[in-house]
């Protein structure tokens, strides 16, 4: 696993590694649920919104995708370039991606999307 982020109910994470998988944690139970689109390479970075909802993950495929973790779907995705980490602010209307080549981009979300 190279990435992990727990809610801030501490009751469930999201984590991403090597494989491009994207896994939503119970923590209680111990179990992990694989999100049905996956990465294509390593994942960086992840991130919960507050209300731990949704989350966002980035990586060295290039992508960064948006995730509705009640549905357990991805939302929407965008080509961008090398995701090296990813933060989302609090009230979960903007990302930030931070690049292999030291630039940061701001992206707005609309959780509306659909993909």
């Amino acid at each position: 696993m190279s990435a992990v982020a727990v809610t801030p109910d501490g009751r469930h994470a999201v984590s991403g590694g090597t494989g491009g998988a994207v896994c939503a944690w119970n923590l209680a139970a111990g179990t992990c649920g694989r999100l049905p689109v996956h990465h294509t390479a390593q994942i960086n970075s992840v991130a919960i919104s507050a209300d731990g909802r949704h989350a966002l993950s980035g990586g060295e495929d290039t992508t960064l995708r948006w995730w509705d973790l009640e549905e357990g779907r991805c939302l929407h995705q965008v080509k961008t370039a090398y995701v090296a980490s990813a933060a989302m602010t609090p009230d979960a209307h903007h990302a930030v991606s931070g690049m292999a080549d030291g630039s940061l981009l701001l992206w707005e979300i609309a959780w509306d999307y659909a993909f």
